[in-house]
């Protein structure tokens, strides 16, 4: 609930880096992490919700280094308390794998095999 609160809010809303925060981005943000930011920067109009599910992207906000969107604090650590679970491919698939014996398979059923 807490999550689609948040996210319904920013949709759409585009992020601003806050003022005179550049500069840190750019020395505590450095190869991969750099680019994994600016992608989570560039989802968040479209996906806030696949991006507030990250504990990247709820720090930031913490930290004020961002200017737009606002969110209120205390909801923003509410959600960095509950468990992180990335259960996902590219924030849209959830896949389960499981090995069965061919006893096991033969008894499941499954339709199609």
């Amino acid at each position: 609930a807490l999550l689609d609160e948040l996210s319904s809010a920013a949709r759409g809303v585009k992020v601003e880096i806050a003022p005179g925060t550049g500069e840190r981005i750019m020395r505590d943000y450095t190869g991969l992490r750099r680019v994994a930011l600016e992608a989570l920067l560039e989802q968040f109009p479209d996906d806030p919700r696949g991006v507030l599910e990250t504990p990247e992207f709820l720090q930031l906000v913490l930290d004020g280094l961002l200017r737009s969107p606002t969110f209120d604090t205390n909801k923003i650590r509410r959600l960095l308390e509950l468990p992180y679970v990335d259960n996902t491919i590219s924030n849209e698939e959830q896949v389960e794998v499981r090995l069965l014996s061919p006893s096991e398979l033969l008894a499941a059923r499954l339709a199609g095999l």
